[in-house]
């Protein structure tokens, strides 16, 4: 008896033994792959950190180079996320940046105006194009964002603007099937975002007339306004150019397109100050015929009229407004090219 209770003891302890290396052998397991989990992990980072620094220098290219296009390569697997998120302030630009699904690095474009869809995804390629902002002096170079899968619908019939439009748009996109005219050709995708072209009231009455349980994707371009149906959320913005139409068109919403707007504005009143600078330092050296007449009674008036008057609580779109209204655009180009003609040294 004494000699199985022994045996017992023995049996005991070896069981013991074995239960304690297993275990010990699961946490060192489970140690090991943590290990290759977190170092994966940090492949993955660094991986996409170096994926968005060479996109980074890519879009920083593009944001200097006007009237430029360029397919930018990346891998298929990787989902871009473009945020411009609405903090703004007119001195230092707005909340914006770039990253990838996996949360790493960001590269900061809070004085970028990009206009993009906010995720890119399923792709190995994106499309980008440049042109310069003018009102009509250079204020910030507008990059514009596409890739294959996206899908904008013009809607071009008897309508001169959009025509316009048309022909400032990179062929690749169409022959990308990225852009469609619908009065030209039919389109069978699923997600589309369609862009019309009409008189204020009829976009106005257009936007009006959809129910916010459509959750249609939507662009009215009217005769001074940019009119916004994303999903029931109506909006509406004052523009001056050609290219402001291109940014409602390849952004991805209308908070969106504020946002990058509001980068712009960042970047409308550094120019402003730095050309009433500029005529400032030229008048002292163009004194002759009516060189001193077209900088004091003319240009400067009217640089002068282009401020932001913010303390009458007026933004960039109210100034875009009088901008049109007053032909201050025509009105400025005229007078540069009075100083030419008078042998006056140009503002730009």
């Amino acid at each position: 008896m004494i000699c199985l209770i022994g045996n017992k003891k023995g049996m005991s302890t070896s069981v013991m033994n074995w239960i304690f290396v297993t275990i010990a052998g699961a946490v060192i397991l489970i140690f090991i792959f943590k290990i290759i989990h977190a170092q994966g992990q940090i492949t993955e980072l660094e991986a996409s950190s170096n994926l968005l620094e060479d996109l980074g220098g890519v879009l920083v290219g593009r944001s200097v180079s006007e009237n430029s296009f360029s397919e930018i390569k990346i891998p298929s697997d990787k989902i871009f996320i473009f945020k411009c998120d609405g903090f703004c302030n007119k001195n230092v630009g707005c909340r914006s940046y770039v990253t990838t699904a996996s949360k790493g690095k960001r590269i900061d474009t809070s004085v970028r105006p990009i206009f993009s869809p906010e995720k890119i995804k399923f792709t190995n390629k994106i499309y980008s194009f440049v042109y310069s902002w003018k009102i009509p002096f250079n204020v910030v170079n507008f990059v514009y964002l596409s890739y294959p899968g996206e899908q904008i619908v013009l809607d071009c019939r008897s309508n001169s603007k959009c025509d316009d439009i048309k022909s400032k748009i990179p062929e690749k996109l169409f022959r990308a099937k990225i852009v469609v005219d619908i009065s030209k050709e039919s389109t069978h995708f699923k997600f589309k975002k369609h862009i019309y072209f009409k008189s204020d009231t009829e976009c106005n009455t257009l936007i009006n007339s959809v129910s916010s349980s459509d959750k249609k994707h939507m662009v009215c371009v009217g005769d001074s306004r940019i009119f916004f149906e994303d999903k029931g959320d109506k909006k509406s913005y004052y523009y001056l150019t050609d290219e402001e139409i291109l940014a409602a068109m390849f952004t991805e919403d209308s908070k969106t397109y504020e946002c990058n707007m509001r980068k712009a504005e960042y970047k409308y009143n550094k120019a402003v100050e730095i050309y009433t600078n500029r005529v400032n330092s030229l008048k002292p050296f163009n004194t002759r015929g009516n060189c001193d007449f077209y900088y004091n009674s003319n240009i400067l008036t009217l640089l002068n009229s282009y401020k932001i008057k913010y303390d009458q609580n007026q933004d960039l779109f109210d100034q875009l407004k009088t901008l049109k209204s007053s032909n201050m655009y025509q009105k400025m180009n005229l007078l540069n090219l009075k100083l030419a003609r008078n042998g006056c040294s140009q503002i730009y």
